[in-house]
């Protein structure tokens, strides 16, 4: 069989020689793209070393000559002969370097690639603004070859500029010409190029590119598919790269895919596509599939090539589609995020994006519908990592889970099914403080608390700014001192022994704040600078709301270090437990907002667990008064339990109608005791708590609910902890001080009370 190619030597002036003049070309096969300023660098490193750098792929053009483009942006003098399929990248790079032109980058600009040289010791670098300054520099190498002056007066004004900043012997004058000189010479750089057939198909040579590169590292699968695409809808590739290159730059007119959260990739939105057109996530399996690879014969096709392009076709067009895509855009802004700044996975956007999409065009459901399905989704993905790791073959399950639903109703169900296994109880309860334990800077669970202050439109600690306006790089002042700050100063933590980046910038020792003018702390512990700021700063009114927004367990500025983090790691988590219940039910209670924030656990979830410092199960809220013998409602035990929670750091829950060996009792004898159904008892319970306790903790720090269980009624009664000591009335004018002790509660006496205020509350 006769070969497609031919191998052709080159010296790299010829090259770009053949360039310069428009004899080599650029099909559409590749993306005008270049590499990283670093790679270019390494790229002139490597050939002054002497290395052997790769070959080149062109191939005789067969085509209308108006089908190609050229590297540079000068006037070609001929139509070109010969394409560059592979090699473009390092041709790209040389031509540009070389003879001192500018290219297409990754933002769609016209770009110089400048890289400088040190002839002491030979070393290439990027320049900045040091190296521009530094005379030991050749800071841009361009100018050897394309500048106005010819090799020996370049030299020679190189070394007189060294002379001028220190002695240059003569030795060290002639290693610097022989650097120069061997730098110069690196135009005749040796080349070998293979050269394809002009009658190769353009499928053959896409295939060519394909293979030559599948062993390697530098492409991708996405490469290959937007390879076959220029082949046989270039059109549609051409769509991609424009609304990427649209989405970058803003227009002061309507109908621009432009915004401040999410730039795409032409290879992200080629996932988009494929996973709506085609229902797959691995590109890898797509290449086969597009080419019209018949599964059973394993023969390639054009009719079943077609009928996959016509999916693409289709899917594409409602992927770029603008409305489709600024409502996308609208509920990941519905989900507290405001920019890109806040993304931690680019998969995540890209794979909620089908996920929208499938919704829209599948089951027609509407933007308004769809809003807050999609949001809380992407709040769960983003805070889970759901597409981090083996992001592809996770999307490719939850694809078949999507392909179950009939109906726009299951489509919603399947969603949030997957939302409640992920988002369980031990994930907000466990998974999520140890999630928050870590130091990094860019992490998920960091904005996703940032989300839920938007979300629970919290303001920055100090301040009347709202946390939003903060965030969103479209509203954000220019200049502020609104920041995340710690709030045990670093300064203050080392005094005190504490060292170690890790320790040190801990998430959860940083708050969203405003320090007010002159009152920024350096070495002050938060027991002096946090209660004035506090008292000063933050209205009556506010303060509980705050503390809960900001994640500030009442008397934090006196516990150690570590046990701050602790309980503070559990307050984010309980925080941004609240902001996704606002996206799942439109409401959320929070302190100081007419509610508190509940954990809401169910009673099935309660028996899941032992008594302990923050669960307490009664079978009875009956008790008897100690002076007559007649029933008290609610007893005591009741009375004294919810107390203790209320004085505990961490508050807890309540069950009435349930044994201490977990078995559902239920309410029945309380009723007939009492003569109450179940709202009628509920009620009774709030007006005890509230004779016994005190209007302002009871209503600010309590809930009583009923539910069913087992077919009894259980009440529940959801505890946070207090902003002030309780104390509460068990007898007749008599008032106690109630705590937890592991699962039990315990009454102080005065000395162990003040104690242990002062200690809790700081009083």
């Amino acid at each position: 069989m006769k070969a497609l190619f031919r191998e052709v030597n080159y010296q790299l002036s010829k090259l770009l020689a053949e360039i310069e003049d428009g004899d080599i070309g650029l099909p559409e096969i590749q993306r005008p793209f270049v590499w990283s300023r670093t790679k270019v660098r390494d790229l002139f490193d490597s050939m002054y070393r002497g290395f052997p750098v790769g070959y080149f792929l062109f191939w005789e053009n067969p085509a209308n000559p108006a089908t190609t483009r050229q590297i540079g942006f000068n006037e070609k003098q001929q139509v070109a002969r010969r394409l560059i399929v592979d090699g473009q990248q390092r041709l790209t790079s040389l031509y540009s370097v070389i003879k001192d032109r500018p290219v297409l980058d990754d933002e769609y600009q016209q770009s110089r690639l400048t890289i400088a040289f040190r002839p002491r010791d030979r070393r290439f670098a990027v320049p900045d603004a040091a190296i521009d300054k530094d005379p030991e520099y050749i800071s841009n190498i361009s100018h050897l070859w394309s500048g106005p002056k010819s090799r020996h007066r370049f030299q020679t004004e190189f070394i007189d500029r060294l002379r001028s900043s220190r002695d240059v012997s003569p030795a060290e004058e002639d290693h610097i010409i022989e650097a120069i000189d061997r730098l110069y010479d690196l135009r005749d750089y040796p080349f070998t190029a293979l050269e394809l057939s002009a009658s190769a198909s353009e499928e053959e040579v896409a295939d060519i590119f394909v293979r030559i590169n599948s062993e390697g590292v530098e492409l991708k699968q996405a490469d290959f598919i937007l390879t076959l695409m220029s082949v046989h809808w270039d059109a549609g590739r051409q769509e991609l790269e424009q609304f990427c290159y649209s989405a970058r730059h803003p227009k002061t007119a309507s109908g621009t895919p432009y915004n401040n959260f999410f730039i795409p990739n032409p290879d992200e939105l080629l996932r988009v596509t494929v996973g709506l057109g085609l229902r797959r996530a691995r590109l890898q399996a797509v290449y086969p599939v597009l080419r019209g690879k018949e599964l059973d014969t394993g023969r390639i096709s054009p009719d079943a090539r077609e009928r996959q392009f016509d999916l693409l076709r289709a899917a594409q067009r409602e992927a770029l589609d603008l409305d489709n895509w600024h409502e996308f855009l609208g509920a990941l802004r519905h989900a507290g995020y405001r920019s890109g700044a806040m993304i931690t996975s680019r998969f995540t956007i890209v794979f909620s994006y089908i996920a929208f999409l499938i919704a829209k065009s599948d089951y027609d459901i509407s933007y308004t519908d769809l809003k807050p399905v999609i949001a809380r989704w992407f709040f769960m993905c983003s805070l889970t990592g759901r597409y981090t790791g083996s992001s592809e073959s996770r999307m490719e399950q939850d694809l078949r889970r999507f392909a179950e639903a009939r109906t726009g109703e299951e489509f919603i169900s399947i969603l949030d099914g997957v939302i409640n296994t992920q988002l369980t109880n031990d994930f907000w309860d466990v998974a999520l403080p140890d999630l928050l334990a870590t130091s990094a800077s860019y992490s998920p669970s960091l904005f996703a608390y940032h989300a839920s202050l938007t979300l629970l439109e919290a303001n920055v600690l100090f301040t009347s700014m709202p946390v939003s306006d903060l965030l969103d790089p479209s509203t954000k002042p220019k200049k502020t001192s609104a920041d995340r700050y710690q709030l045990f100063r670093r300064k203050y933590l080392e005094s005190t022994g504490i060292h170690g980046v890790s320790r040190l910038n801990q998430l959860a020792n940083y708050a969203i704040l405003e320090w007010p003018a002159g009152k920024k702390p350096s070495t002050e512990s938060p027991l002096d600078y946090f209660p004035k700021l506090w008292e000063s700063y933050v209205p009556e009114e506010q303060q509980d709301k705050t503390r809960f927004l900001h994640g500030l367990p009442e008397g934090w500025e006196q516990l150690e270090y570590e046990e701050f983090l602790d309980r503070r790691r559990k307050h984010l988590a309980l925080v941004i437990k609240t902001a996704f219940e606002k996206l799942r039910t439109g409401t959320a209670a929070v302190p100081g907002s007419g509610e508190r924030a509940w954990t809401g656990h169910t009673v099935q979830e309660l028996l899941s667990q032992e008594e302990s410092f923050e669960v307490e199960f009664k079978q009875t809220g009956i008790g008897q008064r100690a002076d007559s013998g007649k029933a008290k409602f609610p007893s005591d035990a009741v009375i004294k339990t919810v107390a203790a929670f209320l004085n505990s750091g961490t508050g807890g829950t309540l069950a009435i109608g349930i044994t201490d060996d977990k078995r559902i009792l239920g309410l029945a004898s309380d009723f007939d005791a009492s003569g109450m159904d179940v709202d009628k008892y509920l009620n009774a319970v709030t007006s005890g708590l509230v004779s016994a306790c005190g209007a302002g903790p009871v209503t600010l720090h309590t809930r009583a609910r009923a539910e069913k269980a087992e077919g009894e009624w259980v009440v529940v009664i959801d505890v946070s902890p207090s902003s002030k000591p309780v104390f509460a009335r068990v007898t007749k004018n008599d008032e106690a001080f109630f705590v937890r002790a592991n699962n039990t509660t315990r009454q102080l006496g005065i000395s162990e009370a003040h104690e242990y205020i002062g200690t809790r509350w700081g009083a």
